[in-house]
């Protein structure tokens, strides 16, 4: 792994962590839903034009609707949860829920789906 590589995964990391401690702070200013309004521009308004510059928009004219489906459910829905859940539990509490995540889809896998626990 070159420094470089390490110095970005350094970077991403301490971005995803603070994510939660501002979270903290913002959910009882600007309230849950708008909160994850602003996470979802702010993230659009990078993501759009990288797509634009690598000449993919067609991709997302194409097939706008399971983007939608997946943006929602994937990254709308858990952000006015974790919004919410910042009004009483800890950051550190959200990140561990978090971090949980495919703990939780593995057991909803073999609970729902009869999916083997590997």
């Amino acid at each position: 792994m070159k420094p470089s590589d390490i110095l970005d995964m350094t970077v991403l990391a301490a971005l995803w962590g603070a994510s939660f401690m501002l979270m903290r702070f913002a959910s009882p200013a600007f309230g849950p839903i708008p909160l994850a309004a602003l996470r979802v521009i702010g993230a659009s308004l990078f993501l759009v034009p990288l797509l634009l510059m690598r000449g993919q928009a067609g991709e997302l004219r194409k097939h706008w609707r399971p983007l939608l489906v997946v943006g929602i459910t994937n990254s709308t829905l858990p952000f006015i949860c974790f919004s919410y859940a910042a009004l009483s539990i800890t950051a550190g509490m959200s990140a561990i829920f978090n971090a949980a995540t495919p703990l939780f889809g593995a057991v909803i896998a073999w609970w729902w789906l009869r999916d083997g626990l590997t």
